[in-house]
Parts: C-alpha cells; sequence; structure tokens
C-alpha cells in the first residue's frame, strides 16, 4: 500500500539483495565467523564476518546492505564495512571455557525467536558434545508455557546432548524436550545460576560446547562468568558487568 520505493532483502528467492551459500567458518574446527554471498542485480560478492555466528546475523548484514544500496554504496565496500563488525557482549559470543570447553555466550537476553535461533546455531558447530543450558523466557504472557515446550521440543530435534533449565518457567523445556523424545536422563532443572554451576562442572568435558541463554531477569551471564577459563575477562566480554548491574 505504501507509494515508497521498496527494496528486500533476504536469504530466499525473490530478495533484490539476496544472500546465498551461508555457513560457518571454522579454524581447527572452531568456529570464527560466519560468510556467505550477496547478490544484487548481476552483481555478486562474498561477505565474511568474523566474531559473529548464526544465520540471522546473516539477515542482519543483508539488511544493512540493502540500506547501503539505497545511496549507492556498492555491495564490495558494504562487504568490507561488515567484515569489521564484531557482535556486542552476550550475543553468542564464543568464550573459552574450562575444561577445554567452549561457550557460546547469549545471555544477553532470550525470546522464542532468539532461542530458537540459538539452537539452530549451536546445532550448525562441530563439538565432541553439546549442551544447551536455557533460562526463563520472560515477559510472553499466556504463551509462557506454549513457548517454553515449544523450545524444549526444538532442544530435541538438534542433536544436543544434555539440556539444563535455569527458572521455574524454564521447566516447560524440560517438558517439551521430554514429549519429543529427549532422553530425560540428560535434563537437569535448578531455580538459580549457584545450583547450575556447580552441576555444569561436573558434566562439563574437554571439547564440550555449551550454549548459554535467558532473559535478563535471571542473570545467566553470572553461570557465564563461573564456567568461563578466564573469568578476570568478564568485565570485557560478558554484558551487564556495571557495577548496578553486579549489585542486583
Amino acid at each position: 500500500k505504501t507509494s515508497a520505493r521498496i527494496v528486500t532483502f533476504g536469504l530466499d528467492e525473490g530478495a533484490d539483495i539476496k544472500g546465498s551459500d551461508y555457513q560457518i567458518m571454522l579454524l581447527e574446527h572452531a568456529p570464527e565467523g560466519i560468510e556467505f554471498k550477496a547478490k544484487h542485480g548481476g552483481e555478486e560478492t562474498p561477505v565474511k564476518i568474523l566474531n559473529a555466528l548464526g544465520k540471522h546475523q546473516a539477515s542482519a548484514a543483508l539488511s544493512a546492505i540493502a540500506a547501503g544500496t539505497c545511496f549507492g554504496i556498492k555491495l564490495e565496500d558494504a562487504a568490507e564495512a561488515l567484515s569489521l563488525y564484531s557482535a556486542p557482549p552476550g550475543r553468542l559470543k564464543l568464550i573459552k571455557g574450562i575444561k577445554n570447553a567452549l561457550i557460546l555466550d547469549d545471555t544477553y537476553n532470550s525470546s522464542p525467536k532468539a532461542a530458537q535461533a540459538a539452537l539452530e546455531t549451536l546445532a550448525e558447530i562441530p563439538a565432541k558434545r553439546k549442551i544447551a543450558v536455557l533460562g526463563d523466557m520472560l515477559e510472553l504472557g499466556k504463551h509462557t508455557i506454549t513457548a517454553h515446550r515449544e523450545i524444549g521440543e526444538a532442544v530435541a530435534g538438534k542433536k544436543t546432548d544434555f539440556l539444563i533449565t535455569v527458572g521455574v518457567r524454564a521447566k516447560f523445556f524440560a517438558e517439551g524436550a521430554i514429549k519429543a523424545g529427549f532422553y530425560k536422563k540428560n535434563i537437569f532443572s535448578f531455580s538459580d545460576s549457584t545450583e547450575t554451576v556447580r552441576e555444569l562442572e561436573k558434566i562439563i568435558e574437554s571439547g564440550d560446547l555449551i550454549l548459554i541463554k535467558g532473559s535478563q531477569g535471571v542473570r545467566m551471564e553470572k553461570i557465564v562468568e563461573a564456567l568461563m577459563a578466564e573469568p578476570e575477562k568478564a568485565s570485557e566480554l560478558l554484558c551487564r558487568q556495571d557495577e548496578a548491574w553486579k549489585e542486583r
């Protein structure tokens, strides 16, 4: 209905700015970023973004490229600018963990779509074992139970080895996962981060990949800090590290 110029973007056919051949870049089996091709008209250029993970990051990059084309920015110039981007703390950042494990820190916030995207990213990265540590998704109102159960079902479909839930609502992750066939013995549910850390310290082995995600109010970054190999870098690598947050 708008009379404005319309520019579309995405990974699907028909987009004006189309992304293709998306994949995670690996360096010695460890993820270091994403890469894909961006096409506009008859022009095509590779895009590589270090320190960012997930197909949704490619979609966000394509939206930036689309905006750029409206101002005459060439694809190769947009790709060069995007190569300098680094995702902020708490948004699927890869952090070295204890026992030579790796942590996917996605603790800034959570929602059904964001949790689904995080699980898809976890599934894409090769690892000896995969552990999903999921905290409550808040502010979902009447959809709270259903949304948590659906994410639990998604965990079961992503070849995850362990599911750890944190919070009163998160127990519905477990319900959904069990219903979808997840091995009940490999599910652990806790009310707070302290209990969670104790159990994870027992479970974690060398080569594990651990996704940690939850809404702001659950403070899942505290779990990351307890499990990271270099906790002295918490103020640099984690979200909510200012004094006002630390005192809560």
